[in-house]
């Protein structure tokens, strides 16, 4: 039996060799994850809300709107209760009134609850009107024509916020949505 020479030890360049192939592959990977991330975020935190200027009208599928005034209130007579033991009118505690006048105009049968519009808060905080102080129905869903209605909308809002309210958002059919004030 003859004894088998050792093995030629690695040369210590093909060690570092390996080791920057694998700091190479560490990075890249890393780079890679960076990439997709940012791609990511920009994508899904894009502000999709577009103040329109003082005034301005917003259009969606052919019915513009127009917001004729908001104005904070303590009391609202034909505002909903909000719990049983509850005054009519009267705000639940540390909320407000928010009262919006719209201007529709152009309403067809397409736009179905379009006049739904959401108030809009810092940090995109959104609110859902408690009340619409007309019939909505007839005078939003299936009305047609062009000529302009008037609708107020009534939103329950915590007091914190009402002095950074930015307007009423208005649909669209892009990510992107236009908000509209007086």
């Amino acid at each position: 039996m003859t004894p088998t020479p050792p093995h030629a030890p690695t040369p210590p360049h093909a060690w570092r060799l390996r080791w920057i192939l694998a700091l190479l592959l560490v990075l890249g990977l890393a780079t890679g994850y960076g990439v997709v991330w940012a791609s990511y975020v920009k994508l899904h935190t894009v502000d999709i809300h577009h103040q329109q200027a003082p005034g301005a009208p917003a259009e969606w599928k052919g019915v513009t709107f127009r917001v004729l005034s908001i104005e904070t209130e303590s009391f609202v007579d034909r505002a909903p209760v909000q719990t049983p033991d509850q005054e009519r009118g009267v705000p639940a505690p540390g909320a407000i009134w928010v009262t919006a006048t719209v201007e529709v105009s152009g309403v067809t049968d397409t736009v179905i609850g379009g006049c739904q519009l959401e108030l809009l808060g810092p940090d995109g905080r959104t609110w859902q009107p408690v009340s619409v102080h007309d019939d909505l129905v007839r005078r939003c869903d299936s009305e047609t024509g062009p000529a302009p209605t008037t609708l107020t909308l009534t939103y329950l809002v915590p007091e914190q916020w009402v002095d950074q309210l930015y307007g009423l958002i208005v649909q669209s059919d892009s990510v992107h949505v236009q908000v509209i004030r007086p």
